[in-house]
């Protein structure tokens, strides 16, 4: 073995942590071990290099002596009589004795980082940073949390009082953002502030529209209770009704209809809820709407009414439910279609049927002068 020099404050012994000289005479699992000393703790240490030297890499380098050690197998050497005599075991405790107390100054010095940082940390929390600071979008951290779901930190932030209606860059509120994405929970925080439950987005859209639009029943029974503008509409004149019953949400059309909205309500288009929900075949929506009394023969811009669309599309069970209403059953689009032309060129038997039984009139033309018989000729 080198001669082993104590470490001391200048840092100039090369021999510090010097393993076995003669390495070439001992087994390979040996010699890999004495050069991964030799590169991993000999040479940065011997290089004074003592910014790498954390708890983490002294624990390592304790394995690796240890690894060493073992692998030497002294006592089995000693045993057969091998020329390895106690100065490598001297030399091997004096290197882990001086390695031993390098590491404990060193996990001193930590532990008064550690409290340093912490004291930052804590006084960094008394300084009550701007919880309304926002980022680029115009978003602070408020509706961050709230569009992310976050219940726990949204229930931190608001206890810093921050602005619970301020919207970014294209007017999303945290509670829009929330109402979106369904976050029930942080809803429920959120309109304990007593927010602006109508402040729209860029698109004219409310928290109540998006919650009914997605089908978050949970959400828009609690947007309800605060008792915001059902009928508000969006830049498309599209209102929460209208959505809930296009996209067929059952539940959420049923808490609207409690508060009693415009249910004909109509679109740009000049399509009203019932229509909506007519065409896409809703049957359960449909049943809920005309609890309300709509009026069955609102058409839209097209001429297009409710039973038309329904007859068009083959939805059976909503033209039968729309026939109990007694709708008007030759009432035509702007091309002269009627309920029964549609559904003839369809072939919807079964509609036809239906419509057959409220004697509409079979000899009605369209625009072009087809008749229903015209038509089934055609189609022949």
């Amino acid at each position: 073995m080198a001669h082993f020099t104590a470490f001391d404050g200048s840092c100039d012994s090369s021999a510090l942590l010097g393993v076995i000289v003669n390495i070439d005479r001992f087994l390979p699992v040996v010699q890999f071990d004495a050069k991964k000393i030799r590169s991993e703790i000999r040479n940065p240490w011997a290089h004074c290099d003592f910014t790498k030297w954390t708890t983490t890499k002294y624990g390592d380098s304790f394995q690796l002596m240890e690894q060493l050690i073992t692998n030497l197998r002294l006592g089995q050497n000693f045993l057969s009589g091998t020329k390895l005599d106690v100065e490598i075991v001297a030399e091997i405790r004096q290197q882990t004795h001086i390695l031993s107390k390098y590491a404990q100054r060193v996990c001193k010095e930590t532990d008064i980082k550690f409290v340093k940082v912490q004291k930052e940390l804590t006084d960094l929390e008394s300084k009550n940073p701007n919880v309304d600071l926002c980022d680029k979008y115009g978003r602070s951290p408020l509706c961050w949390a709230s569009d992310e779901g976050h219940t726990d930190v949204v229930k931190l932030l608001l206890e810093k009082n921050p602005d619970v209606d301020l919207c970014d860059n294209i007017a999303y509120s945290p509670l829009f953002c929330a109402s979106y994405k369904g976050h029930t929970n942080v809803v429920k925080l959120l309109l304990e502030k007593n927010p602006d439950v109508d402040l729209c987005d860029n698109n004219g859209y409310s928290p109540l529209f998006c919650a009914s639009h997605k089908g978050h029943t949970n959400v828009v029974k609690l947007l309800l209770e605060k008792n915001p503008n059902v009928d508000l509409c969006d830049n498309d004149e599209r209102s929460p009704l209208f959505m809930a019953s296009f996209k067929g949400h059952t539940d959420a059309v049923k808490l609207l209809l409690e508060k009693n909205p415009n249910v004909d309500l109509c679109d740009k288009y000049g399509r009203s809820p019932l229509c909506w929900a007519s065409d896409e075949g809703h049957t359960n929506v449909v049943k809920l709407l005309l609890e309300k009394h709509p009026d069955v023969d609102l058409c839209d811009n097209d001429g297009r009414s409710p039973l038309l669309m329904a007859s068009l599309k083959g939805h059976t069970d909503a033209v039968k439910l729309l026939l109990e209403k007694d709708p008007n059953v030759d009432l035509c689009d702007k091309d002269g279609w009627s309920p029964l032309l549609f559904a003839s060129q369809e072939g919807n038997t079964d509609i036809v049927k239906l419509l057959l039984e409220r004697n509409p009139d079979v000899d009605l033309c369209d625009n072009d002068g087809r008749s229903c018989l015209v038509l089934k000729d055609i189609l022949q």
